[in-house]
């Protein structure tokens, strides 16, 4: 749920810590990621963001966080010392990712999360998906993420019609 509600990418859910989830305000800061086996800076500027969570979300985080000793929020595998490693993505891919995709009867790759085709579908504004995405504008988030729905397509011309119908009769 998390990584489809946010759009955080795997990198920033691996690298994400617990003193970055504020959980009395609802909000995730990203700062860092944790991508191809190393910690990293992020992407550019703009990724560094704080993410609002809904409401369902914090209180599962909070229930997570009751199960989920240590500071990062996803934990993968613990060494000798019983100090928690960040998640390696191919291992997740492999364990986790491949068999509930499998079990979904379903194929894609875990970027295809960070589509906002719901978002702009629920009437968010595109300022708000780029915030949230981390890109640095929101052209460049619609015309990677935000898809064409042929709904949207079909309502568009009833809405224009409505809106000029209106403004005439005015």
């Amino acid at each position: 749920m998390l990584p489809a509600s946010t759009g955080l990418r795997f990198g920033e859910l691996a690298g994400l810590e617990w003193s970055r989830v504020d959980l009395e305000k609802g909000v995730i800061s990203v700062a860092r990621q944790f991508t191809h086996g190393a910690w990293s800076e992020l992407k550019t500027a703009d990724s560094r963001r704080r993410i609002p969570l809904a409401r369902e979300l914090v209180r599962q985080r909070r229930l997570h966080r009751l199960r989920t000793p240590g500071e990062l929020v996803f934990p993968g595998d613990t060494d000798a010392e019983g100090k928690a490693h960040p998640i390696d993505y191919h291992n997740w891919r492999a364990r986790v990712w491949a068999p509930l995709l499998k079990a979904a009867n379903i194929t894609g790759t875990f970027h295809m999360l960070r589509h906002f085709t719901a978002l702009i579908q629920s009437g968010c504004n595109a300022k708000v998906a780029q915030t949230l995405a981390g890109h640095h504008s929101a052209s460049f988030t619609l015309d990677q993420y935000a898809d064409a729905v042929p709904e949207q397509l079909e309502e568009a011309g009833e809405k224009v019609a409505a809106v000029l119908l209106t403004a005439r009769a005015g």
